[in-house]
């Protein structure tokens, strides 16, 4: 069978930078599985595995653009400490945090800093602004039960 919608796909896979640092693996043993067409994946990375089966391999670069975007500096924000309702002492670089805009609408970011008066997030993907590399094999590909196509 050969990916395409509405199949139950798993990959083996190694995810690294442009500059070959590992970001990501699949355990051995442990593919990672998605619902080809359900936006479970990249989607360039989707349409490239579009039409393989079981057994092929892939490797894709995707730059930013293709991926999770540019980095852009409008997504970073520095805030008074106390607009955190958390506790300031649990507050921590990496911690990914929330928090309710103008509108009211939730906004997630991580914190990048932490200073006595106030905290550095960002909104940015974690990816943004790098390009990525995916290589590895696929591993299993069926069609999804109607279950599985509920679930998602």
């Amino acid at each position: 069978m050969r990916i395409a919608n509405n199949c139950i796909v798993k990959i083996q896979f190694v995810l690294t930078n442009g500059s070959g640092q590992v970001l990501d693996r699949s355990p051995e043993g442990e593919p990672l599985e998605y619902l080809h067409g359900a936006a479970g994946i990249l989607p360039e990375l989707e349409r490239h595995l579009a039409g393989k089966a079981a057994g092929e391999t892939f490797d894709i670069t995707i730059t930013p653009d293709r991926g999770f975007g540019d980095w852009q500096p409008a997504l970073v924000e520095v805030l008074p400490r106390s607009l955190w309702s958390e506790a300031t002492e649990a507050l921590r670089v990496g911690l990914p945090v929330t928090r309710k805009d103008p509108d009211g609408a939730e906004q997630s970011y991580v914190i990048t800093a932490i200073e006595a008066d106030t905290v550095t997030v960002d909104a940015n993907h974690p990816l943004a602004g790098q390009t990525l590399r995916f290589a590895g094999t696929v591993v299993g590909v069926r069609a999804a039960s109607a279950e599985e196509l509920a679930a998602f």
